[in-house]
């Protein structure tokens, strides 16, 4: 489970909740999530790899298969996280 801002979470092709986040190519992956606990400040989602590479700024400026040059940003100690630059 991963905590995150409920703003990176966006709905997919299907309309399901998904996270954008890079793989080990630092190519744009979109991966369904589900909801487990979600408040004004956060929301816990179950379905992302163990370790995640969020994409937290320019998310909507990325689609899936895109390669972009990642710049990296704080970790906390759930996820790293990563702002793409297209």
């Amino acid at each position: 489970m991963h905590r995150l801002s409920p703003a990176l979470l966006e709905l997919d092709d299907d309309g399901q909740l998904a996270v954008k986040h890079l793989d080990d190519q630092e190519r744009v992956v979109l991966t369904p999530v589900t909801l487990v606990d979600a408040s004004s400040d956060d929301a816990r989602v179950a379905g992302l790899p163990e370790r995640v590479r969020l994409i937290t700024l320019g998310g909507g400026l990325v689609a899936p298969g895109e390669r972009v040059v990642p710049v990296e940003a704080e970790a906390d100690s759930e996820s790293t996280s990563a702002q793409a630059m297209p």
